[in-house]
């Protein structure tokens, strides 16, 4: 049955053959690495931090990217080069729209077009290094859009690189899962997210470990049985429920004590680290850590984006003005000063807003 199977994938073109010869040798690894990305996409992108603005099929771009790479013959040093310069050039056009498409314009007026749009985005680079440089607010949120992609899209392809390349697991998915959980408590999403990525992280680190053993195992010359990945099965499986029952009942045995001397470690950094982002991301929404702080001031720097009809509080805010007169007072006696509260300025006009 080998033999016919492997007459019939000799007909096929050469790179239909490596696809299904990385598809039979890694098809589960390739699954839960993608698996893995779709949830941490899903949820980074559910948290909109910028409005409109979706990571989720660049994470993809990056997974393929780290997955063709690792079955290349490139080193690591040259394949990282290599990455760096797509998801750079990738990241520019998502922020910056820098090559005409779908215009119908002619030649010269494409090539002038794209000569324009280069400038305009070179423009904003130089107003990015020139506020940080300064010391001011980065009023535009290309930067943070632009900054996040290159961070989770790299994340994703080293996913797949450490995987097949390197037959590494935890150090695979450990640069999404970290990613995915400042999300989840910058954003005031569940928990159960992470939860998850943990259980769906568990064949992986299992497969894996399977890998290594049979690629040492071939080195050596050494005789094994072709159904071990099977007997692996049981195991794997009471593995994954004990993880997911740990991770699930962590979040239970936490007491309110306990929750808050952790937080009092780390007010210091979250204050420092709310400044810096303040300074760089002046446009992007807020970290949500309660119910409290969920709603949202007016978006008055995109154009067309709707007006928050809520009646969600905002804010609190506490002043010294006397209190005001009870209604039995009678009207005019105490005047009851105004206050108007300004939520940005705007100086620089990005496109969109």
């Amino acid at each position: 049955m080998s033999g016919a199977t492997d007459d019939h994938d000799a007909e096929l073109p050469r790179y239909l053959r490596w696809t299904l010869a990385v598809a039979r040798r890694d098809g589960l690894a390739l699954f839960v690495c993608a698996s893995l990305v779709l949830l941490a996409g899903s949820n980074l992108d559910s948290a909109e931090w910028v409005p409109g603005v979706v990571v989720l099929p660049g994470m993809f771009l990056g997974l393929a990217l780290g997955v063709l790479l690792a079955r290349s013959r490139w080193s690591g040093r040259k394949a990282a080069a290599y990455l760096a310069c797509v998801l750079f050039a990738v990241a520019t056009e998502q922020v910056g729209y820098v090559i005409p498409v779908g215009q119908g314009l002619g030649l010269g007026d494409w090539v002038w077009t794209l000569h324009l749009r280069s400038v305009t985005w070179l423009a904003r680079v130089g107003g990015w290094i020139a506020a940080i440089a300064g010391g001011d607010r980065v009023q535009d949120t290309g930067l943070f859009v632009f900054l996040l992609s290159l961070l989770v899209w790299a994340a994703s392809a080293w996913l797949g690189w450490s995987r097949l390349r390197r037959q590494q697991s935890l150090a695979s998915v450990a640069p999404l899962a970290i990613i995915l959980a400042a999300n989840l408590n910058l954003s005031g999403q569940s928990w159960q997210v992470l939860w998850l990525y943990l259980l769906l992280a568990v064949p992986l680190v299992l497969g894996a470990a399977l890998s290594r053993l049979y690629t040492d195992w071939a080195r050596r010359g050494v005789d094994h049985p072709n159904s071990l990945s099977f007997d692996w099965l049981g195991p794997g499986l009471a593995l994954m429920l004990l993880v997911g029952a740990l991770a699930g009942l962590a979040p239970l045995a936490a007491t309110p004590s306990g929750w808050q001397v952790l937080r009092g470690l780390m007010r210091a950094s979250e204050e420092q680290a709310a400044e810096t982002a303040s300074q760089l991301f002046a446009g992007v929404s807020p970290p949500r850590a309660d119910a409290a702080r969920r709603a949202v001031t007016p978006d008055l720097g995109r154009i067309g984006a709707p007006v928050d009809q809520g009646q969600d509080t905002v804010m609190w805010v506490r002043v010294s003005d006397p209190a005001p007169a009870p209604p039995q007072a009678g009207a005019g006696r105490v005047e009851v000063p105004r206050h108007y509260w300004r939520s940005g300025l705007f100086a620089t006009y990005t496109g969109p807003g």
